[in-house]
């Protein structure tokens, strides 16, 4: 079985790199839309970290998303993107920040996260909130 081609999306912001480097994540927890989290609408918070992201719902109950594996601010990180599921497979999404543009790559897909992400529901929703916050 071949791995499957990556989702890659590229996103104009209008903005510099530090700032929108900054909006995904210091600010990611007023962003990111309720719909793409474990908790739904009882979620309280995403955070992202050197070191992981993660959401925290109402209760205070945390699940991790992935664990951060480069941290190179402003231009680049790389996560191992669990999704709170798949503690020791995952797949890789690494998001690069330019000024004037964010570009996601979102690779070791499975058939299942492929359907899930690369549709119209799926990135595009996500990082047209981003892109709405900027």
């Amino acid at each position: 079985m071949s791995e499957l081609e990556a989702i890659v999306r590229t996103v104009p912001l209008g903005i510099p790199a530090e700032r929108a480097f900054a909006r995904f994540t210091a600010h990611i927890g007023q962003w990111w839309p309720p719909a793409f989290s474990a908790s739904g609408h009882s979620l309280a918070q995403v955070v992202i970290t050197p070191e992981k992201i993660y959401e925290v719902d109402l209760a205070g109950n945390d699940y991790q998303w992935g664990t951060v594996t480069l941290w190179e601010p402003p231009h680049r990180i790389v996560l191992l993107w669990t999704l709170g599921v798949r503690e020791s497979t995952g797949s890789q999404l690494e998001l690069t920040f330019a000024d004037e543009a964010i570009t996601l790559v979102h690779r070791g897909l499975s058939d299942e996260d492929r359907r899930r992400f690369d549709d119209p529901g799926g990135w595009d929703v996500i990082l047209g909130a981003y892109a709405a916050s900027v």
